[in-house]
């Protein structure tokens, strides 16, 4: 029996989605998730010649749907011309099964990361915050800074990447983009010393920020170190922070809290909770305006499946991607 399914491409995810809509998308998805009625399994991930592989999962009841994301990592992808990181989701009909969609799953990685450091923004950041600052001028920190200024109103914004042709393009098309100056950094320092918000988004195993730069105050969504060997972060400064987290389980065993813990410089009573919890009300996010607060982004299958599942049902409306049989 042949199956329909239908085929959406980034470059109509691109052209049709927004990224309001994914922040929506992704609140709501860590708000559901604590009513704890989601299946999320753990990660899969392991290790491939030059790079990983890589499937997230989940069923979201609320939005009736069931997902399932396959990436690959390459280091040497660029050098041929193609992306570090390709990925695919897929979207089942949980109740029977049936495959509903393929789409392009880089794009949507890239928007639920940046939406999600945004949501992070939206309910811990101070509510008189300036000064931007974005870590990492990649792919993951343009999504960032594109979602972040939905949430805030930022009267400055610093980019600083250690690649000064990344840097020089980022601000190029930023500033562009968004209409308005993006000041590029040369020093990490600079950026961190200055900023009121600081999203990170690279891809370091050698900790960037220092605890002497880090101002009382400060909000930190912290992207980049999803995996065990990354980290953002001096390890002095997780013990200044008040620490949320996407997933606390995944957070302590692969995300920038991991080491820390590991180490003994803090432990897992120093993290408050799940940003969910804090959308919910459920636990207080900040306290005061002298707290640092840290969100600690891992990434969950359940960010995947609510923005694709909210972009399935916009091409079914609108009419976009190809209809193909299985």
């Amino acid at each position: 029996m042949a199956y329909p399914i239908l085929i959406i491409s980034q470059k109509e995810i691109i052209s049709r989605f927004s990224i309001q809509e994914s922040i929506d998308m992704v609140e709501q998805a860590f708000a559901n998730h604590e009513k704890g009625n989601d299946i999320l399994p753990r990660k899969l991930i392991f290790q491939v010649p030059g790079g990983i592989s890589a499937c997230m999962a989940s069923m979201l009841p609320d939005l009736d749907v069931l997902a399932m994301k396959l990436g690959q990592g390459r280091e040497e992808n660029p050098k041929r011309n193609l992306p570090n990181i390709l990925s695919q989701i897929s979207l089942f009909d949980p109740d029977t099964g049936k495959p509903l969609a393929l789409m392009d799953g880089s794009w949507v990685t890239g928007l639920r990361t940046g939406a999600a450091a945004a949501v992070a923004v939206k309910h811990l950041a101070r509510t008189d915050v300036r000064t931007l600052g974005i870590l990492g001028a990649g792919f993951q920190g343009r999504h960032a800074l594109r979602a972040a200024v939905q949430v805030r109103s930022f009267e400055e914004i610093r980019v600083y990447d250690s690649f000064p042709k990344a840097l020089e393009s980022y601000v190029a098309e930023l500033s562009k983009d968004l209409g308005r100056p993006v000041e590029p950094v040369r020093l990490p320092q600079d950026l961190v010393t200055k900023s009121d918000v600081i999203i990170t988004c690279t891809n370091t195993t050698v900790p960037i920020v220092q605890n002497e730069w880090l101002r009382p105050g400060t909000h930190l969504s912290c992207m980049g170190a999803d995996q065990a060997w990354k980290q953002e972060l001096a390890n002095g400064i997780h013990a200044r922070c008040t620490i949320f987290g996407d997933h606390i389980e995944q957070i302590c065993h692969l995300g920038e809290v991991s080491e820390p813990l590991e180490k003994g410089h803090i432990d897992r009573d120093d993290i408050r909770g799940t940003l969910g919890q804090v959308i919910n009300g459920s636990i207080e996010g900040r306290t005061s305006d002298d707290e640092i607060t840290l969100f600690d982004g891992t990434g969950m299958a359940i960010q995947d499946a609510a923005v694709a599942r909210r972009i399935y049902d916009l091409a079914a409306q609108e009419k976009f991607g190809i209809w193909a049989e299985l």
